[in-house]
C-alpha cells in the first residue's frame, strides 16, 4: 500500500487530537484538589460540589462549539478554545491571590471554571469532528461524581494519603479503556453489536456501585472501584459518539453529540448537588464527615441509575438484534474511538 500526504496529515491530526484531548481533560482533575480548595476559602460541601459541576457543564455545552466547527471550520473553533480556556485559568490563578474576597465569592469561582471547561470543549470537538470524518467508517472505534469527589471520599476514610493515586488511576484506567472497547469493538463489529460492549462495561460498574453501598470503607473495593469507574467513563466517551455517527451519520454530528453532552451536564449538577446535601446533612461543626455513613445514599443513587443505564442498553441491544431479523443481518457499525 502507497503511503500518500493525505494519510500523513490524518495520522497528525490524530496526534494534534491526542493534545487537544489532554487539554479538555485538564477539567476533570478538580477531584485531585477537592480538599485544598474546601480548606483554603473555607467552602461547604455544596459550594464545593457546585465548582467542582461547572467544569463539567461547561465542557457538556457543546452545542455552541458544534455550531462553529460546522459553520466556521476547526481553525475558529481552535482559536475559540484557546481564548476561553486561557481566560477561564487565568481567573482561576487570581482567586489563588484574594483568598478573603473569593471567601464570600463562590458564585465568581463557578463561573472562572464554566469558562474554562467552556474552552475545553473546543478542544474536544474539534479535533473528534475531524478525525470521525478522516477516517474510513469500519476504522472508527454518572461517574462524574464519582470522579470529581475522590478527594473527599478518601479523607473520609481515613486514605487521603493516598489521593494522588486515585487520581491518577483513573484517567489511566478511562485512557486504556478507550483504547480496548475501540479495537475490540472493531473485531466484534460484524457479529456483536457495539451495544454489547458498552452494556458489559454498565453492568460491571453497576455491580461494583452496589458493593459499594456496603463496603465502600474497604481500601481494596475502594481502589478496584476507582479502576472500574474509569473503565465505564471510557467506555462511554469511546462508544457513545460512534453510535450517535452509526444512527444518525456524519451530517451534522457535532450538532448532534454537543447536544447530547447537554444532558451529561444537567444531570451531573444534579447529581454533584445532591452529594453535597447528603454530605453537609452529616456534617458537624467540623465541616467534615467521616465514616460509610457519609456516602451511604450517593451510592444507592448512582447504583440506582447505573442500573437504569443498563436498562436501557438493554433495550438498545433490542432494537440492534429486530434490525437483524428484519435485514437478515447486523448493520456494519462505524467504528471510532477518540
Amino acid at each position: 500500500m502507497d503511503w500518500s500526504r493525505s494519510d500523513t496529515e490524518r495520522l497528525l491530526a490524530v496526534f494534534v487530537g491526542f493534545l487537544s484531548m489532554i487539554t479538555s481533560g485538564s477539567t476533570y482533575a478538580f477531584g485531585a484538589f477537592t480538599n485544598a480548595v474546601k480548606s483554603h476559602f473555607n467552602y461547604t460541601q455544596s459550594e464545593v460540589e457546585f465548582l467542582s459541576s461547572m467544569p463539567n457543564i461547561g465542557i457538556s455545552f457543546a452545542f455552541p462549539a458544534g455550531i462553529i466547527i460546522e459553520k466556521f471550520g476547526p481553525r475558529w473553533s481552535t482559536l475559540c478554545g484557546a481564548i476561553f480556556s486561557s481566560l477561564g485559568y487565568g481567573l482561576l490563578y487570581s482567586t489563588t491571590l484574594q483568598q478573603h474576597f473569593y471567601h464570600t465569592k463562590a458564585w465568581l469561582q463557578c463561573v472562572y471554571f464554566f469558562i474554562a471547561g467552556f474552552g475545553a470543549t473546543f478542544f474536544y470537538m474539534t479535533p473528534l469532528a475531524i478525525n470521525m470524518g478522516n477516517f474510513h467508517p469500519k476504522h472508527r472505534g454518572l461517574q462524574l461524581m464519582f470522579q470529581n469527589n475522590l478527594g473527599t471520599y478518601l479523607k473520609s476514610y481515613g486514605f487521603e494519603s493516598y489521593t494522588t493515586l486515585f487520581t491518577t488511576l483513573n484517567p489511566i484506567a478511562a485512557i486504556f479503556s478507550k483504547f480496548f472497547a475501540g479495537f475490540l469493538s472493531d473485531a466484534i463489529a460484524e457479529w456483536v453489536p457495539r451495544s454489547v460492549v458498552l452494556l458489559t462495561f454498565n453492568l460491571a460498574q453497576t455491580i461494583d456501585l452496589v458493593l459499594c453501598i456496603f463496603f465502600a470503607n474497604n481500601f481494596s473495593l475502594f481502589l478496584i472501584t476507582d479502576i472500574i469507574i474509569g473503565f465505564a467513563n471510557g467506555a462511554v466517551w469511546c462508544l457513545t459518539p460512534t453510535m450517535i455517527s452509526e444512527f444518525y451519520g456524519m451530517n451534522n454530528f457535532s450538532r448532534n453529540w454537543g447536544f447530547i453532552m447537554l444532558g451529561n451536564a444537567v444531570l451531573g449538577l444534579v447529581y454533584q448537588e445532591t452529594f453535597g446535601v447528603l454530605y453537609d446533612v452529616n456534617t458537624k461543626e467540623t465541616n467534615q464527615c467521616y465514616g460509610l455513613h457519609c456516602f451511604t445514599w450517593s451510592f444507592v443513587i448512582i447504583a440506582v441509575s447505573s442500573f437504569c443505564a443498563s436498562i436501557l442498553n438493554i433495550g438498545l441491544l433490542q432494537k440492534k438484534i429486530d434490525e437483524k431479523k428484519h435485514d437478515g443481518e447486523f448493520p456494519k457499525a462505524e467504528l471510532c474511538c477518540l
